[in-house]
């Protein structure tokens, strides 16, 4: 992995780390009990971190992240869960789990993230026309065969995940990356259609 990259995920590791200590140590002593505290609380801690420059400029735009997150979606921003999957990817915590697991982290964080995804069925897959698809609208489409086929009994992709993807690609590529996933075009899968493949740590 490319050591800047490696540094970079380090860093958001280390944030995440010092936001859910501190997280801790609030909920011991009775000041972040319930969700509604407990969001409130991180969401304190990160504006005032991103105040008070307490992190390197590079985890800037976790920061950024973080509180839009926190603003846009109040009730329902996972603060807590999107620190864990920052400070899980950074520390190399998720390149462990096997295949499936990641794919499934990363489906799950993508909606967190507000980013819609679907399973379409054989007829929904082939009757669906590509050139009437907004290529701006952030949206993923899986193949469903082709993710109830493409692991072992073990987690282990055997064969390419089938995918349409429109929007901000590259926002996606980042957050499979993190998690030794990758994008890939073919003779047979153009864009908007991509592979999904798993990637060696």
């Amino acid at each position: 992995m490319n050591q800047t990259k490696t540094t970079l995920n380090q860093m958001s590791a280390h944030l995440a780390w010092c936001a859910l200590t501190a997280l801790g140590i609030a909920k011991r002593d009775g000041r972040a009990n319930g969700n509604i505290q407990e969001h409130l609380f991180l969401f304190e801690w990160l504006k005032q971190a991103m105040r008070q420059k307490r992190f390197h400029k590079d985890v800037a735009p976790d920061l950024r992240w973080l509180i839009s997150q926190g603003e846009n979606h109040p009730t329902n921003a996972k603060l807590k869960e999107k620190l864990q999957y920052l400070y899980d990817s950074g520390t190399g915590k998720l390149t462990t789990q096997n295949d499936l697991y990641r794919l499934t982290t990363i489906l799950g964080t993508l909606s967190q993230m507000g980013w819609p995804y679907s399973l379409l069925t054989e007829v929904e897959w082939l009757k669906m026309d590509a050139a009437r698809l907004n290529a701006n609208t952030d949206y993923l489409r899986i193949r469903k065969a082709s993710l109830d086929s493409g692991f072992n009994n073990d987690g282990t992709q055997t064969d390419p995940v089938e995918v349409v993807l429109t929007g901000r690609v590259d926002k996606v590529e980042s957050l499979l990356a993190s998690c030794c996933w990758g994008l890939s075009n073919t003779e047979l899968a153009q864009k908007p259609f991509y592979h999904l493949l798993a990637l060696p740590d």
